[in-house]
């Protein structure tokens, strides 16, 4: 039997979900291991970097057909936060908002062993695989806390992804659950971390959140942190970017985006 017709006999007897998923990607596993530069084994999927500045670099995660795909695509995502290599190796403390699937802390780990972490992400079933990747590497100094980023402390209702994505804090249609929300200021009082007084890198990939988050940040921009954004999300049909750098550059910030394939945006303080 042709594999094409057997794949539209699984289709119909097969329900849509993890296990579909599942067989799908067993199906295209030689594909994805050529592809993707990785391994999958009973211990998890081992994901091996290729773009500059860090390339060579491996990424571990349990495996869980669920996360599959969200933990293969973050390869490609990783290198624009470190393009500016000074600006992270002089960095002290990070600060990981929208931390799932641990691709970051993992990258930090090993660029920086020792150095501390504080990972946020608001979603409970990512937070729990978050903490499993951080348990299975091993990765030491890393705080896991269950926050979103925001302009306001409280609560937000926020739109579910798919299983890859992050989460989206907006109103809309579609599966919504209530999540708990910092203003990075209350984050950093509360830990009583002062970013006077450490050098501080903070990296975002909140899905268009990062408007509102910005807002929420007025203390620490003052003081001074080395910020890594993804910033490609569109809101109201622009790419986020367009306002932060404006907003960045009116806050004493110099800017930078890099790295077209995820876009991101750079910003550091002016000498």
């Amino acid at each position: 039997m042709k594999m094409s017709k057997l794949k539209k006999i699984l289709r119909k007897i097969i329900p849509p979900g993890d296990f579909r998923q599942f067989l799908s990607i067993l199906s295209h596993l030689n594909e994805y291991q050529k592809k993707y530069n990785l391994n999958l084994s009973k211990n998890g999927i081992t994901l091996t970097l290729e773009d500059s500045p860090l390339n060579q670099l491996k990424l571990s995660f349990p495996l869980k057909q669920k996360y599959f795909y969200s933990c293969v695509f973050s390869r490609k995502e990783m290198a624009g936060y470190f393009q500016d290599m000074e600006s992270v190796q002089n960095s002290d403390l990070f600060i990981d908002c929208g931390a799932f699937p641990g691709d970051f802390p993992q990258i930090i780990n090993q660029l920086y062993p020792g150095k501390k972490i504080i990972c946020l992400e608001p979603d409970k079933d990512n937070l729990d695989y978050l903490q499993k990747v951080i348990q299975k590497i091993h990765i030491r100094n890393t705080r896991v806390l269950p926050y979103a980023i925001w302009d306001k402390n409280g609560s937000a209702k926020i739109n579910m992804g798919n299983a890859g994505s992050s989460l989206v804090l907006e109103q809309g249609s579609g599966q919504t659950h209530e999540v708990e929300t910092r203003t990075l200021d209350t984050l950093l009082s509360d830990l009583n971390i002062d970013a006077r007084e450490t050098n501080l890198m903070i990296k975002m990939d909140i899905e268009g959140a990062e408007l509102e988050a910005f807002h929420g940040a007025k203390e620490t921009l003052a003081k001074g942190a080395f910020f890594a954004i993804a910033a490609y999300h569109k809101v109201d049909g622009e790419p986020t970017y367009h306002k932060l750098q404006a907003w960045f550059k009116e806050a004493g910030y110099s800017t930078q985006l890099v790295y077209p394939q995820h876009v991101t945006l750079l910003a550091k303080p002016k000498k």
